[in-house]
């Protein structure tokens, strides 16, 4: 039995979107993760972009954020997944960096969560071992002298952290690495001894950016992607955290479209509250709304344009649900034994008939109400093996007043 597989249901139990997805349950999104695909291949060539996912609670879209984590992983993009909140504001760009530079994913390194250190721990191994010290130098070089074009400071400070990872002085590697991965609390004379100066700030922070951007492109990375998740907090914010927030979100969406920022990707995630709360969202903003323009009106998605900056959700039919069944009962059977005497499709029907019977709107019925009770019946079901209840097979067609259905016993075995 698979433990990976008893996390994510484990996850789905708690009513929370796994973190790592089994791709076959991303059912009904396909046109949303291929524009996300597209977008991923444009950084590849040099572009940079803030893209949205928007949708009501409910629609899956931590889920879906965490379907294109993963296909950004497989893209060889080093990821940064982020999620707003109390500690976490984008109200202060450099704790923005800070977060992306502590939350870093790579798909060759164990769990894909990976430090600092564990970026870089390939490429200066292969300087380490090279049997030409010359053209290790120059790789370095090469390295330093790109870096000198986004950062003076960024680019000193990498190349004393490489000196110390090649001759394995690890205390000083740690600084360097803390300094260029955001940290504060580092003593002046510290930073007199391996020639950093300042610190990551406001001011200079975007540069930073540039240039960690730039290093991972120069490491052999396809580029930088970034996903923050739960956007719509920003609306709980006093209005001075709000339009500093706003403002940074501009900012970003400038410099990936003029090209000042390369190589880097966000997808943001939000419910359609900052689009459209004219009090509180992007609205008293002109400035990011213009830029958004008609993108942030969810009635035109239904014109199919991918390629605007906002990817509408909308609920899940009933047939995706039937898909969703299929895949969802698949990867069950991996953590659990199972005796499952209905079909997959009658299983969807009992999970649409619990809610019917409470009253739900079935139409209206989100992904994560549908998974959480499929969940349930699922776990009913393999825990009473020799009962008689979810055993007749159930049939759902329109009727006059919704959904009808009708049940057939099955022959007992």
């Amino acid at each position: 039995m698979s433990s990976d597989k008893r996390k994510w249901i484990h996850a789905y139990k708690n009513g929370v979107a796994p973190s790592h997805v089994p791709p076959r349950l991303c059912v009904g999104r396909h046109h949303e993760v291929e524009a996300i695909r597209a977008g991923l291949a444009a950084t590849k060539t040099g572009s940079g972009s803030v893209r949205w996912i928007c949708g009501a609670y409910g629609t899956g879209k931590t889920f879906l954020l965490n379907v294109l984590r993963d296909v950004a992983l497989e893209e060889d993009f080093v990821v940064a997944t982020l999620r707003v909140d109390r500690s976490f504001r984008l109200n202060n760009l450099e704790q923005l960096y800070y977060q992306i530079m502590h939350n870093l994913h790579v798909k060759t390194v164990q769990d894909r969560k990976c430090s600092f250190d564990d970026l870089f721990n390939i490429w200066i191994e292969n300087l380490q071992n090279s049997p030409m010290k010359s053209q290790a130098s120059a790789e370095i070089s090469k390295v330093i002298n790109e870096l000198n074009h986004y950062h003076n400071a960024f680019s000193r400070a990498f190349l004393s952290y490489i000196r110390a990872r090649i001759g394995e002085d690890r205390s000083a590697s740690d600084v360097i690495g803390a300094w260029l991965s955001g940290e504060k609390n580092i003593p002046a004379h510290v930073k007199k001894q391996f020639d950093m100066i300042g610190q990551v700030d406001r001011v200079n922070m975007l540069d930073f950016m540039r240039a960690f951007s730039r290093l991972v492109v120069l490491l052999g990375y396809s580029g930088l992607a970034i996903f923050v998740d739960e956007m719509d907090v920003m609306l709980t914010e006093r209005k001075d955290i709000r339009m500093s927030g706003y403002t940074n979100i501009r900012e970003l969406i400038d410099m990936t479209a003029t090209g000042e920022l390369e190589n880097t990707f966000f997808v943001m995630s939000a419910t359609p509250d900052v689009l459209t709360d004219e009090e509180r969202g992007f609205p008293t903003y002109q400035a990011l709304s213009q830029r958004l323009g008609q993108a942030m009106d969810p009635g035109r998605s239904s014109m199919g344009d991918l390629k605007q900056p906002v990817l509408h959700l909308k609920p899940l039919g009933i047939d995706a649900f039937g898909d969703f069944t299929h895949a969802f009962v698949e990867e069950y059977r991996q953590a659990f034994p199972l005796q499952l005497r209905i079909t997959p499709e009658s299983l969807k029907n009992w999970v649409l008939l619990t809610y019917h019977k409470e009253g739900v709107d079935l139409t209206t019925l989100t992904i994560r109400s549908f998974s959480t009770k499929l969940l349930e019946i699922l776990d009913i079901i393999q825990q009473n093996p020799d009962n008689n209840i979810f055993r007749s097979e159930l049939y759902a067609y329109p009727g006059p007043g919704g959904m009808v259905f009708k049940s057939k016993p099955i022959a007992s075995s």
